[in-house]
């Protein structure tokens, strides 16, 4: 997949900010600093995309780039305090680990409690006590070379979480990985990576969430997630993305399976101004399993892009994308999926499903499934539909009493459902049952299609 690019002055709007960040990290060791300027070299090389690039042909990257972003400072935990109150995602025992503007806030993250045989703390922590262990876990990192973001948050990555389980243990806890922000009264950019490593025959669930303290505040949130999964490990895992409706956020995930692993994952999207999240699964081992739902629920003139790659290059494995997309007002979905079984692989067993609702008739549904088969054993299907509510059940719900408004939040949720149902951990799922339908009945209520 090649990039095409924007304009140069795109990414010298950035030569400044790189440069004085890196002389403030006159600390750092050598090999972190190179890569770092690696990083950087690479992004003035490649530059950003553009909507001749057809992965992000949808996607308004010159409205993401156009704030002049600062780096975050020391966080301020007293607005962060008051989103934990009111959106409480884990279960009392749980392990959380808070991050205000992309930086590591001990105060309100739970630590303490940390399981035998799991090692959660953040990347800035670990450096400072371990460096060497950061340089191998970064060191084997998926380098994506053909991407402006990713070298971007390679270049400015300055913290995340780091998450390892030792061999054949069971994690029964959640992990709760939280990034609020917003809190600046600049427009900040943050570059996170995580790393969640998985030893043979582990098994854990983890949460992401990503959330805006201030609804109108502006930023840019770029993070990287890394999964490795060895040999006969499971993972389950839940993104949730609620960022400030003026802000922007590129979310790439990269999950790379050894041998008979299981990784299993949920996205839920319905925040941001223009947000995009990425998930690229690479194959170490024959027998992998990877499934991953999705759900982006947008209102006003707001983008949720989604872009999905499924990669086969070992014998038996199964992959599943199943995504649905819920547009209301002139707000755009967009699902970007592909399949890609490599020449003699045998035993491939890969499915692709986009659903997509659509609320107004302004708003848009962008999809978009590609298949890229090189071999002949592989049991392959994939389908995309865009429609609006079906007026059959919403007369038959009226016929029986219940109210226009009533009807359509019945139905919209209804087709939300199957998604939701996929969490595994009953609290989350009943908040975000609860936040979808608060959303759903804000636009059953102006909204009629075709009048």
């Amino acid at each position: 997949m090649t990039q095409t690019t924007t304009s140069e002055p795109k990414v010298l709007k950035f030569q400044d900010c790189f440069d004085n960040f890196l002389a403030s990290k006159k600390t750092e060791p050598s090999w972190l600093k190179k890569r770092r300027e690696a990083a950087f070299a690479q992004l003035k090389a490649l530059g950003f995309p553009d909507r001749k690039n057809e992965a992000w042909k949808y996607t308004p990257v010159t409205k993401m780039l156009a704030p002049n972003y600062v780096l975050p400072h020391a966080p301020d935990s007293s607005g962060a305090e008051a989103v934990l109150g009111k959106s409480v995602y884990w279960d009392e025992g749980a392990v959380r680990i808070v991050f205000i503007d992309g930086v590591f806030c001990p105060q309100i993250s739970v630590l303490d409690n940390v399981p035998e045989g799991l090692t959660v703390c953040s990347m800035s922590d670990l450096l400072a006590k371990d460096a060497s262990r950061l340089e191998e876990a970064e060191g084997r990192h998926v380098e994506h070379l053909n991407d402006g973001f990713r070298a971007l948050n390679s270049a400015f990555s300055d913290d995340g979480a780091f998450i390892e389980v030792k061999a054949s243990q069971h994690i029964d806890v959640p992990i709760h990985i939280l990034y609020l922000n917003g809190c600046s009264d600049h427009d900040v950019m943050c570059h996170p990576r995580n790393i969640v490593a998985l030893e043979q025959g582990a098994q854990c669930t983890i949460v992401e969430r990503y959330a805006g303290i201030n609804d109108q505040a502006c930023y840019l949130l770029n993070s990287m997630t890394e999964f490795w999964l060895a040999g006969d490990s499971q993972v389950e895992h839940c993104r949730i993305q609620l960022e400030s409706e003026g802000a922007f956020h590129v979310g790439v995930s990269e999950v790379h399976q050894e041998t008979n692993s299981s990784f299993k994952s949920v996205s839920v999207v319905s925040g941001a101004k223009v947000g995009r999240t990425e998930m690229f699964m690479e194959q170490g081992g024959p027998h992998t399993h990877c499934e991953v739902n999705g759900l982006y629920v947008v209102d006003g003139d707001r983008v949720a892009d989604q872009f999905i790659v499924a990669h086969h290059t070992q014998d038996a494995s199964r992959s599943e994308q199943f995504f649905k997309g819920i547009m209301s007002d002139k707000s755009v979905g967009i699902f970007n999926g592909a399949i890609i079984a490599e020449e003699g692989v045998k035993g491939t067993d890969a499915h692709q499903t986009n659903k997509n609702l659509l609320l107004s008739d302004d708003a848009t549904a962008e999809t978009r499934p590609q298949l890229e088969i090189y071999c002949d054993d592989i049991a392959c299907s994939h389908g995309a539909t865009v429609g609006q509510l079906d007026q059959e059940s919403l007369f038959y719900l009226q016929s029986r009493g219940i109210p226009e408004v009533e009807a359509r939040g019945m139905l919209t949720r209804a087709f939300a459902g199957d998604v939701v149902e996929k969490i595994t951990i009953p609290k989350i799922k009943e908040q975000l049952e609860t936040f979808l339908s608060e959303r759903v009945a804000k636009h059953s209520s102006s909204v009629e299609i075709g009048s």
